[in-house]
């Protein structure tokens, strides 16, 4: 049930969330814009999916997922 307020949230609009994970801290979806922000404190932003998203928060190990499904494709560029 959980999962499910998420995923309507995360297609409907905004959605960031602090995640357990040894590589990423935070993740954040608007629109078409992924914002990840690292461990290491640096935040990159570029383009996904919101059913990448969904798929991000949904898996077990989420650096696993994004260095996967998600690295390989994004163009995310640092903010500074």
């Amino acid at each position: 049930m959980r999962f499910r307020w998420r995923l309507h949230r995360i297609l409907a609009g905004t959605c960031e969330v602090k995640v357990k994970s040894s590589h990423l801290r935070e993740v954040e979806h608007e629109g078409t814009t992924l914002k990840v922000t690292f461990q290491n404190g640096k935040t990159y932003h570029g383009r996904c999916s919101p059913l990448v998203y969904a798929g991000l928060l949904a898996a077990k190990s989420k650096g696993k997922f994004f260095h996967k499904f998600i690295a390989p494709h994004w163009k995310g560029k640092l903010v500074e």
